[in-house]
């Protein structure tokens, strides 16, 4: 097996052991916001920080560049790789509803300005978990200064992964049927 498929393959494993996405799995998951009291509200059930960044470390294999793995080098990797043009057109096919959603706009706006899916993703990686670059992602920043609006983020952020975490599952059945004998 070719190094970068085991190694997306490990990743995924990860994390579908993880326990962000045990959580995520289990009912109940959702915000609550206690207008009252200015504060998420006890019948809130989000995950802890920690458990977030334990997955987050492992899906940057996913979306840096400087990594095989990344989705942008899987699709170069497959136009090498990969002698099937059914499956070569399978993976752009979820790699184009990844970017598709990611790239739709936030049903809530800051400061009228609209918000895509990727700007929290991003804003969520990049500034509050993996990086502390608020520059890059200054409308997030001021998004979740405010507690109510880091719930929604908080919220958009886990939505985002549940769509990465499904697509990444389909990409690694795609990988063992086309790179099965390599």
């Amino acid at each position: 097996m070719h190094p970068t498929i085991k190694l997306f393959g490990e990743k995924v494993d990860r994390l579908e052991q993880s326990s962000l996405w045990r959580f995520i799995q289990s009912p109940g998951w959702h915000v609550f916001y206690n207008f009252v009291e200015g504060r998420p509200g006890d019948e809130s059930r989000m995950p802890d920080t920690e458990h977030i960044e334990a997955y987050v470390l492992n899906l940057r294999f996913f979306l840096q560049d400087r990594e095989p793995t990344s989705l942008r080098n899987m699709a170069e990797f497959y136009r090498i790789h990969c002698k099937d043009p059914a499956l070569i057109a399978r993976f752009d096919d979820i790699r184009m509803v990844i970017n598709d959603d990611l790239d739709r706009p936030f049903w809530f706006r800051i400061n009228d300005k609209q918000v895509t899916w990727r700007a929290i993703l991003n804003g969520m990686l990049y500034s509050k978990f993996s990086h502390a670059d608020t520059k890059t992602h200054h409308l997030f920043t001021t998004m979740t200064e405010h507690p109510f609006a880091y719930a929604l983020a908080m919220d958009g952020f886990l939505r985002c992964i549940v769509l990465l975490h499904t697509g990444l599952r389909l990409i690694r059945q795609l990988n063992e049927a086309a790179f099965a004998s390599n």
